[in-house]
């Protein structure tokens, strides 16, 4: 079994589930990096209401599990991520971990300046 949502502190800290919660997630409590379906979910919500770098017709390989890992390493480039997203490792691994930590941060991010 893969760490809930409810394990997430223990798995990735508890910063992640505060930031789910700041941009107030809709699947925050069934939340699973480990889980590829889940983390498809929240980079489309993310780039769908939060950050919107990608016009809307090319954000269609983020939603299909087949074209999601290339298609995230371009989105990645494309708003300057720092951090390289391995497609071999789920959400949960600390490389990847790190990169939707930094995806978080930068939604966070968007929505402040939207606010101002």
């Amino acid at each position: 079994m893969h760490a809930a949502m409810s394990e997430l502190p223990q798995a990735l800290g508890s910063g992640m589930a505060l930031l789910l919660d700041a941009l107030t997630y809709p699947a925050r409590a069934t939340f699973d990096p480990a889980d590829k379906a889940s983390v498809v979910k929240l980079v489309t919500w993310i780039e769908d209401r939060k950050i919107r770098e990608l016009d809307i017709d090319e954000r269609g390989p983020l939603r299909a599990s087949a074209t999601f890992d290339a298609a995230f390493v371009f989105y990645l480039r494309a708003i300057e991520c720092p951090h390289a997203w391995n497609a071999n490792s789920d959400g949960a691994s600390p490389a990847n971990a790190k990169v939707l930590a930094w995806l978080l941060v930068r939604a966070v991010a968007y929505e402040y300046e939207e606010r101002k």
